[in-house]
Formats: structure tokens, sequence, C-alpha cells
């Protein structure tokens, strides 16, 4: 657990000093477009052919959208941190799938893997 907090502070503090990724204004526009179909009860239909997003699923980028309208932070330093919010909900997941089939140390073992591997989707500054 004490990796996971650990986790959690870097995110706190490092969320809005990550550049933004080559498609990042796509889905940033795309999760705003979802949330015009869902607010029009869904009359306002531009998500459901915006480029080739309507077959990847928008959960993420309509998270963040609905996010951005509450939370303080631009959209794009929203989008960073709801994305560290459910890495560290799956880093947590891992864990406790970790300790039930292998115990505590293969729990710790995965945890310790997963924080230290590199993204291979990390964004350019």
């Amino acid at each position: 657990m004490a990796i996971i907090a650990a986790v959690a502070v870097i995110a706190a503090f490092t969320f809005r000093d990550y550049g933004l990724g080559w498609d990042d204004y796509v889905h940033a526009e795309y999760g705003g477009l979802l949330l015009n179909l869902y607010s029009s009860g869904f009359t306002d239909q531009r998500a459901l052919s915006f480029v080739n997003l309507y077959a990847y699923g928008g959960g993420f980028d309509l998270l963040s959208a609905l996010a951005a309208k509450v939370l303080p932070f631009d959209l794009f330093e929203t989008r960073r941190l709801i994305g560290a919010v459910i890495g560290i909900i799956g880093i947590s997941l891992t864990w406790r799938l970790g300790r039930r089939i292998g115990g505590p140390l293969a729990g710790l073992i995965a945890v310790a893997l997963l924080v230290t591997c590199r993204s291979t989707t990390a964004t350019c500054t």
C-alpha cells in the first residue's frame, strides 16, 4: 500500500507537468461531442461519426469532459488527472488480484513491476 500511496502523491504533484500527445486535441473534442450527445437527449449525433473514434469507445473522453466542467484545472490538466486516477485504480486492482492469486509477495511484485515500467504511450513535451 505504501507504493500505491507514493504513486498517488507523485501523481498529485506532477499531473500538471506533462505535455500534450499528438491526439489530445482530437480526443478532447470527441469528449465534448459525447457530452453534447448525452445532454441533447441523443439529438446531437455528431459524435457518432467523428473521425473513427466512435469505434474506440469514449468513456475516458466523456469522463474527462465532465470533470473539466467541475474541476478548477484546464481541460488537458484535467485529462492528465483523470488518467492518473484511473491508473492508480488499476494499480490497486493489480495489487489486490496479485495478493488473491499468489499471496502478499506476488501482490508486492506485481505492483512494484507495474509502477516501475515506463508507459509506451508517454506524451511528448
